[in-house]
């Protein structure tokens, strides 16, 4: 019975440590070819546990009986992988609860990565259209100013273009400055919104880029 219970010990320790190749995989998915390290360290000592079981077979007889140990029969053989290679079952019955386990920790957290990245993408968008609103907004402004101006420019032409027919000497250098200033403004005006426009337009290709991305995601 000694050399029965060491000999199954043995064993199931031998097949723990090939079933260890994989945390996660099974041992028909990953052998323990993969490990021959492994291969090894579970080989030498099976080969070392024989030799002292047998070792009356090998002219070493008093090996065994230093370990109190006697060879084992066909039949104790059979009763060995009897009560060791279940564990073998065990061991691919606690991984596979390990992979369900985390395969559903690994939907969970990409759940919660695709929900955090919808959320700063809609976060985006709203901040996007806001500017793009707020651009749209400035456009109009500085375009209701400019055909303001334009409209004070054409009168102010008209009114010095009379009283140049009147006084045409006294009036002509006053006339060419003010005529000179309003073109100034108005070529500013017209920069203002050009910028004004082309800020708008990247405001609005950044949210149709977003609202394709989010419509992607979804």
């Amino acid at each position: 019975p000694q050399t029965l219970s060491l000999t199954t010990l043995v064993c199931i320790e031998m097949f723990k440590a090939l079933s260890a190749v994989s945390i996660d995989n099974s041992l028909l998915s990953v052998g323990p070819h993969k490990n021959p390290w492994l291969v090894l360290g579970v080989t030498v000592p099976m080969l070392l546990h024989l030799a002292v079981v047998y070792s009356g077979d090998i002219g070493l007889a008093g090996l065994g009986k230093s370990f109190g140990v006697v060879p084992l029969s066909k039949e104790n053989w059979i009763s060995v992988f009897k009560w060791s290679a279940p564990i073998l079952l065990v061991e691919e019955l606690l991984k596979a609860v390990g992979r369900a386990f985390n395969r559903s920790n690994q939907e969970k957290r990409a759940a919660e990565m695709m929900a955090k990245r919808s959320t700063t993408l809609e976060e985006r968008l709203a901040e996007v259209t806001r500017a793009s609103t707020s651009a749209a907004e400035t456009f109009l402004s500085l375009k209701k100013r400019l055909e303001e101006e334009k409209a004070v420019l054409r009168g102010k032409l008209e009114n010095m273009a009379l009283q140049k027919n009147n006084d045409e000497g006294q009036l002509q250098d006053r006339s060419e400055e003010d005529i000179d200033r309003l073109r100034s403004q108005t070529e500013s005006l017209k920069l203002r919104l050009d910028e004004v426009g082309d800020f708008f337009r990247q405001m609005e290709e950044q949210r149709m880029q977003l609202v394709n991305t989010i419509g992607g995601i979804v």
